[in-house]
């Protein structure tokens, strides 16, 4: 399994604020979309764009569709798993042959809400934490990973089991699958959620290659990049 990651934070200085390279990824014409998700919407998709060229490269990536809970995937490529998320000015793609669930968030701006979504153990987790925010995002990256891995949607994030154990410890496993911690930038906590234990690799996009994806083809018809 292999996660592909790239800070975009300089899209946003550019003299036309991104604008450009959101009509290229044809993400303009979401309605659905806030201005201020447009931009990271779009390099979601070019991001997903470079890590098929470089994981397919002789085949051009196939079109994209949702399944009923929401999970993006290929039809015509239903073997090739990925997932997508972003926040703040990170993006992420994960892309291998088993079923994958990825999140991230951003500390800065982290709505402290503990909601009925956390278990007793996660509420004291976060609490007891020295730094709240970093804490609530540790545990919510978790949770959320697990239900896209399995396609159940946010919805049932309340019915998720804990990922914090009675002794206040995060789970590096819950519901038969396995959690794991990626490697980010400071400021930002992300999870991966597997079936099946595999070896992770982490690899960077350059901005410079994303823009250049982004702007060179319009997408296909794509997901939103936080379901």
């Amino acid at each position: 399994m292999r996660v592909y990651g790239c800070e975009i934070g300089r899209l946003r200085t550019l003299p036309d604020g991104g604008a450009a390279f959101c009509a290229a990824a044809g993400t303009a014409a979401e309605e659905y979309l806030r201005a201020e998700e447009a931009v990271p919407h779009a390099a979601a998709l070019a991001l997903l764009r470079c890590a098929w060229a470089r994981e397919h490269p002789d085949e051009p990536m196939p079109e994209v569709a949702r399944r009923p809970g929401g999970k993006p995937f290929f039809p015509a490529r239903p073997e090739v798993r990925f997932s997508l998320t972003h926040a703040g000015a990170l993006v992420l793609c994960a892309m291998g042959a088993q079923e994958v669930g990825l999140d991230v968030e951003a500390y800065a701006g982290a709505e402290l809400t503990l909601t009925a979504a956390f278990t007793p153990e996660e509420r004291a987790y976060v609490l007891r934490a020295e730094d709240a925010a970093a804490a609530f995002c540790r545990v919510w990256v978790r949770k959320e990973s697990l239900v896209k891995q399995s396609g159940a949607g946010l919805g049932a994030l309340r019915e998720t089991e804990s990922v914090v154990t009675a002794q206040l410890r995060l789970r590096t496993r819950a519901e038969g699958r396995y959690l794991r911690a990626l490697t980010v930038p400071r400021g930002y906590a992300a999870a991966i959620c597997l079936a099946q234990r595999e070896r992770i690799e982490q690899r960077t996009v350059p901005l410079e290659a994303l823009v250049s994806e982004g702007r060179a083809r319009r997408r296909p018809s794509a997901p939103r990049s936080r379901e």
